[in-house]
């Protein structure tokens, strides 16, 4: 095979195949085996016909068969030949094969743009460091503690702290109950949120079990100038619950987990607390980091490898909401995704690029210890979980593909100037307050 390509611009390659009829013999003749296997020639029992007799009777036709099958492997022998990096499909400007003769092809792709890091290092960030306060702590166990509550059927009268079971029946404007609008088997809580009463659960408050009240509820405000005006449900008490909730201490933190005491509870707690935040502010700083590599960085790329993206992304919109995507405006979606299909793509090709240009890519090694990090963190075990990894070839590549990325935003970090600050929660919801 003789490959020759011609540069048209800065993306767009022109790729002329030649295969002389002699390299192309191996594959007609296993055609015309196959061949033989079942055609029926009067004369010849079936599978004994002579291959003589095949090609003569058959032979152009199966050569161009043949042809037809293997093109897309012939093209992909080119480019890879080559060493082109094709990011659209191959547009086949010539398809030139007789029977008996050699075979030509010429088409054309487009290739990933070739560009220089001139900048990357040197950059100023700032990178927030989460304190967890105790306040959070706090807030963390009185969640557990609702979570392990224990409920307690009152005999008696409703109170303020109390929760009903109830049924609850819609009337119209004179009181007549309002057929299909009965919900059965609410649980409604007598205090809000803020420990005050709700003012609907109010007529609540001295009712017994079996006793019937009237409750009025506010609607959301609908659209327009129209008044809202409270629906009535006339309320069946049928169960008056207490809620206990545990003590906080030793005794909680082991039915809770596997703690030991109160204290190791809580040092758990702000654990995650402060993992879980941290990694959004790390995220944060990561995103940081690329747009000013990007920015820092200026190249273009081809419009086929944005389509691409923008073709994968709309085929999976349309499988995740299947007929509730009927009505998607395609276009649209396109248009307000090509800013972001454009930066995915910029910093796929600086990542790969940084990955060859300070060998980065992760060794089988450094596989092996990420995919048991990642075992021992799920409670998994770890060479049980090599042993299912390394022989399955889209997880590894999975697990290759993330450990790269962490791997080559590590490395950008180290080569810039990162000042630290710590941060709060209340510094955080200061700044909701601030910002609105």
């Amino acid at each position: 095979m003789d490959v020759k390509v011609t540069e048209q611009d800065q993306w767009t390659r022109t790729i002329e195949v030649h295969v002389p009829y002699e390299e192309l013999v191996p594959e007609f003749e296993k055609a015309y085996r196959k061949y033989q296997k079942k055609v029926k020639v009067q004369g010849f029992r079936p599978g004994k016909v002579p291959l003589s007799i095949i090609k003569r009777m058959y032979g152009p036709r199966i050569e161009v068969e043949v042809i037809e099958d293997i093109f897309p492997k012939i093209v992909a022998e080119a480019w890879k030949k080559e060493k082109l990096k094709i990011v659209s499909l191959p547009k086949v400007d010539i398809l030139d094969f007789k029977p008996g003769s050699d075979l030509n092809i010429t088409f054309t792709v487009d290739v990933e743009p070739e560009f220089e890091l001139k900048k990357i290092e040197g950059f100023k960030f700032g990178r927030l460091v989460y304190q967890v306060s105790e306040e959070e702590v706090e807030r963390t166990l009185e969640r557990l503690r609702e979570q392990h509550a224990v409920w307690e059927n009152v005999d008696g009268e409703v109170e303020e702290d109390h929760y009903v079971m109830v049924d609850l029946q819609e009337l119209d404007a004179s009181g007549v109950p309002v057929i299909g609008r009965k919900v059965e088997n609410q649980l409604l809580s007598i205090k809000g949120e803020n420990g005050e009463v709700n003012e609907f659960a109010r007529p609540l408050l001295g009712a017994k079990v079996d006793e019937k009240r009237i409750l009025e509820v506010m609607p959301e405000a609908a659209s327009g100038d129209e008044p809202v005006k409270p629906v009535k449900y006339e309320t069946t008490i049928k169960e008056i619950k207490r809620r206990i909730l545990p003590e906080v201490d030793d005794e909680f933190a082991k039915d809770v987990g596997e703690f030991e005491t109160l204290d190791d509870l809580k040092q758990k707690i702000r654990q995650d607390l402060e993992i879980k935040m941290q990694e959004d502010f790390d995220h944060q700083l990561e995103h940081q980091i690329i747009d000013e590599i990007i920015k820092s960085n200026p190249f273009d790329i081809p419009k086929s490898m944005v389509d691409t993206y923008l073709d994968e992304w709309v085929k999976r919109y349309k499988e995740s909401y299947g007929t509730q995507g009927q009505d998607y405006d395609e276009e649209r979606i396109r248009e307000d995704y090509r800013p972001i299909a454009i930066w995915n793509i910029k910093w796929r090709l600086i990542r790969d690029k940084l990955a060859q240009m300070f060998e980065l890519q992760p060794s089988m090694e450094e596989l092996e210890a990420e995919v048991k990090r990642l075992a021992e963190d799920k409670g998994d075990d770890p060479q049980r979980l090599w042993n299912r990894v390394k022989n399955n070839e889209d997880v590894l590549n999975q697990v290759r593909y993330d450990l790269l990325e962490k791997k080559v935003l590590d490395f950008l970090k180290s080569k810039q100037k990162i000042k630290e600050k710590k941060i709060t929660l209340k510094d955080l919801e200061k700044k909701r307050i601030v910002t609105g």
